[in-house]
């Protein structure tokens, strides 16, 4: 996906995904097996400390 998605919480990145997803997605039983597998495992995967390393990489614009 090529939004750009604002730091924050899991949860909120949860929320952001859902929303994006069921928008480009109606019918989520058109998705693979296979890829849904990768769905899950994203879906489980906390990345919000990498916000707090990553944070001197940002841009100020």
């Amino acid at each position: 996906m090529l939004p750009v998605y604002s730091p924050g919480s899991h949860s909120l990145y949860q929320d952001f995904f859902i929303s994006n997803f069921l928008l480009y997605y109606p019918d989520p039983f058109s998705i693979p097996s296979q890829t849904w597998k990768i769905i899950i495992q994203v879906w489980h995967l906390d990345l919000s400390q990498t916000t707090n390393i990553l944070m001197d990489s940002y841009s100020k614009f």
